[in-house]
């Protein structure tokens, strides 16, 4: 790695390190009543963070299937625990942890302001387009990262 991108990790990751720390300086307990179940629901819904979860949570327990199966094979002893990974992988619960996160940080009056914003015609333009929004942003930096930090001296 030459020295310039190096210096540019380097920077990239202390930035990112920094803005962590500041957050959670920042960032104590929400005050006030928390948010309940059926907020976190519809926040998670709202945003598409729900099926990403949906989503998600298929791709591990087939990937967990097909380790299982492989191991399996490999040892020649039975696919065992897979009830198990079924319920670690279960959606509802899946989202559940992913709601806990959001009741972490925000309180019911908050969650209440989000919700106003993502199930507004503006909200609801912005989760439709947000997966294509990251896929475009994606291949912008790949990109630029190519174009300007990767790419080979000019001889």
């Amino acid at each position: 790695m030459s020295g310039a991108v190096s210096r540019m990790v380097l920077s990239a990751g202390m930035g990112f390190f920094a803005g962590v720390v500041s957050l959670v300086a920042q960032d104590a307990k929400p005050a006030g009543a928390p948010a309940s179940p059926a907020q976190l629901r519809r926040l998670l819904a709202a945003t598409g963070e729900e099926k990403l979860v949906r989503d998600m949570s298929a791709e591990m327990l087939a990937s967990a299937r097909s380790a299982a199966e492989t191991a399996a094979k490999a040892t020649g002893k039975p696919v065992q625990g897979l009830a198990a990974i079924e319920t670690a992988y279960e959606p509802e619960r899946l989202m559940e942890i992913v709601g806990s996160v959001y009741a972490s940080h925000f309180n019911a009056a908050e969650i209440e302001e989000m919700l106003r914003f993502w199930e507004s015609p503006t909200g609801k333009r912005l989760a439709g387009l947000q997966p294509r929004i990251v896929d475009e942003t994606r291949e912008a930096l790949t990109k630029w990262i190519g174009d300007h930090v990767a790419a080979p001296p000019a001889k």
